[in-house]
């Protein structure tokens, strides 16, 4: 358990600093807390003024040293493994050798903090030493990097899914589809290219179905991460074309061969939705 510790002067005029510094420059509401047990503040992410309904939790450090560099007790670091929220240290520097307070920042991930607690244990080093360099400064261009640092491993997983997804649908270029050129396209070519493009397609939908089932679960993660949102509006403009390729490798192939021989094993749910009665017919399940 954290003790209580008092501010100093320092520490109090840090706090204030950092608070009215949030609200005029990323525009985030900033709540100081009122005791001190390892954290300092809360701030709130709001995207195009409105609420993501994600916190920061803030540690504000402030020194009147011109040195950045701190060590940080191990007590603190298994406090803030236990919080919900995202962890920020914030590094104040307000000696007479700075016309205004210089701050630094570091964010540290559940995923981080787990890794420092067990490498501390293993060590038997109850402090850490924590580095900053002029790249970790905190400016008012660091507000995306804030965003960014919210996001979980799951979330940055996903836009990448998303990211990988968006590139596959831009190289069909859909945008500039005709039927029948498509169809024109098609006349000469083979079971291989068929089977691929059969691959292929059922490969986006599973993508597309889970980013979906990832937004049903948490509504809020295409306001931390919108562009997951717009990849899937992208997906379903154009999902009557895509379904209209599928069918075309599909009906081209499938005339005395079996499922095995066509269809891939894992199944998305739209593909199964497009292939079941053709499926049943070949096989009675």
């Amino acid at each position: 358990m954290k003790k209580y510790k008092k501010n100093g002067a320092t520490g109090k005029a840090g706090e204030y600093y950092f608070a009215y510094w949030m609200v005029r420059n990323f525009k985030w509401p900033c709540r100081l807390l009122d005791i001190d047990v390892g954290i300092d503040a809360q701030v709130e992410i709001f995207e195009d003024e409105i609420s993501t309904g994600d916190f920061f939790a803030v540690q504000i450090k402030s020194t009147v040293e011109n040195d950045p560099d701190m060590s940080i007790d191990l007590s603190d670091f298994m406090y803030w493994q236990q919080l919900e929220s995202q962890v920020i240290l914030v590094r104040i520097l307000m000696g007479d050798n700075h016309s205004e307070p210089v701050m630094y920042w570091k964010s540290f991930s559940k995923e981080y903090l787990d890794e420092i607690v067990m490498e501390m244990g293993t060590t038997g080093f109850q402090s850490k030493k924590v580095l900053f360099s002029e790249s970790d400064k905190l400016t008012s261009e660091s507000k995306d990097s804030w965003k960014e640092a919210i996001l979980s491993d799951t979330d940055k997983r996903l836009i990448r899914v998303a990211r990988s997804l968006l590139k596959s649908l831009k190289e069909h270029d859909l945008d500039n589809f005709v039927e029948e050129d498509y169809n024109l396209q098609n006349e000469n070519k083979d079971f291989i290219s068929f089977n691929s493009e059969i691959d292929t397609f059922n490969h986006h939908f599973i993508d597309y179905e889970e980013l979906i089932d990832a937004v049903c679960l948490d509504r809020r993660l295409i306001i931390r991460a919108p562009f997951i949102g717009e990849v899937i509006d992208y997906f379903e403009e154009n999902e009557s074309i895509l379904l209209y390729m599928f069918n075309n490798a599909f009906n081209g192939i499938k005339v005395g061969r079996t499922p095995n021989q066509i269809l891939p094993r894992n199944l998305s749910r739209e593909i199964k939705r497009q292939t079941e009665d053709w499926v049943y017919h070949m096989t009675g399940f």
